[in-house]
């Protein structure tokens, strides 16, 4: 508490990005701390929290966008969703799942703007939380993909089901090292991905 008393003053008396950044950032400490809990009412906190620093974030992505603001307002959108998914019921996934899909827009544009580990490891990570949400939801079948390896540094491909779904199917396997076992029937598939992927996938 005492830090966050520390970055509130700082704050007050020099409202700017940096300050602006180092209060968000005691406010997802303390979200995180209240997530550790594993408690209702620890979840609610964490959700409190996590909105405080969102703000933070939203303001300084509008006052200086760019690859770092970006990339915490996605971390913020992350934070958002998986308190929601710590709820209970479909309305709480349906949330989750929003927050999930504004942050994956963000890592999207991060990633092709500037290719390298952390934004694709950014993407690797929304990718998954994607999939373990969608398993939540028993909606998993529809995803392009049939599972993740054990260090989720590849996915198991499922060809799309048309022609139709191949943008989509790109989309979800582009966040990963390795594609693996597209079928031999589906190589049109397997030569879109060649053209596609960056060379050090």
């Amino acid at each position: 508490r005492k830090m966050l008393e520390l970055a509130e003053q700082n704050y007050r008396e020099n409202p700017c990005y940096d300050t602006r950044r180092a209060l968000s950032v005691t406010y997802e400490r303390l979200g995180d701390l209240s997530c550790s809990k594993s408690t209702p009412e620890g979840n609610k906190e964490a959700e409190q929290w996590f909105r405080k620093m969102l703000e933070l974030d939203e303001q300084n992505y509008r006052e200086n966008p760019g690859y770092d603001s970006r990339r915490n307002l996605s971390v913020s959108y992350y934070k958002m969703g998986k308190a929601a998914e710590a709820g209970e019921g479909a309305a709480a996934l349906a949330e989750a799942e929003q927050w999930y899909q504004r942050r994956l827009l963000l890592d999207e544009i991060n990633f092709r703007q500037h290719p390298g580990p952390q934004s694709r490891e950014d993407l690797k990570s929304i990718y998954s939380a994607l999939y373990f949400l969608a398993k939540k939801k028993g909606t998993e079948a529809q995803l392009p993909f049939l599972r993740l390896s054990k260090n989720y540094s590849f996915v198991i491909a499922r060809p799309p089901c048309g022609r139709g779904n191949l943008a989509e199917f790109v989309r979800f396997c582009i966040g990963f090292r390795r594609i693996r076992n597209i079928l031999p029937q589906d190589c049109h598939v397997a030569s879109f991905l060649a053209m596609t992927l960056p060379s050090e996938f």
